[in-house]
């Protein structure tokens, strides 16, 4: 057993030199022996077991983003791949559809995104959509827009 050169500045400094093998770092933990390793609880020779979580096989989600070319492009691939250790081989089905909803739903929607707007830009196609619907503001645009 040798003082090991690696040991902190703080443990030399309290005089606590700490003896190991020649050839062991200091912070490793041997079976029965030594210091424990710093926080992971690891013994020299173990290895963390962590299982891996089964993959998702289904996904089922709501948005408000509108489908466009460039999204549906995002996921379309013809054939199967392996890129960067990416293999892609299983086939999935997505399906895009439209969800309906009543139209007061959509004018609740529409009437809190025009009284919380406070960007004038917006105004127009806001009108415009509440337009679309047969509905009309009746209320001052941004009025309860955070200050």
């Amino acid at each position: 057993m040798v003082r090991h050169p690696r040991i902190g500045a703080g443990e030399r400094r309290a005089g606590r030199g700490l003896l190991v093998p020649v050839g062991v770092h200091p912070r490793r933990r041997l079976v029965g022996s030594g210091p424990p390793c710093l926080g992971r609880g690891i013994r020299e020779g173990e290895m963390s077991r962590k299982k891996p979580e089964p993959e998702q096989t289904r996904w089922e989600f709501s948005t408000f983003r509108r489908p466009n070319d460039y999204s549906v492009g995002q996921w379309r691939q013809d054939c199967p791949s392996s890129f960067n250790g990416d293999v892609q081989v299983h086939k999935y089905r997505i399906t895009i559809e439209l969800v309906e909803e009543p139209v007061e739903t959509v004018r609740a929607r529409l009437v809190d995104l025009w009284e919380t707007c406070d960007n004038h830009h917006h105004w127009a196609p806001l009108r415009a959509a509440m337009a679309a619907t047969g509905g009309v503001f009746t209320t001052e645009q941004g009025c309860r827009r955070a200050r």
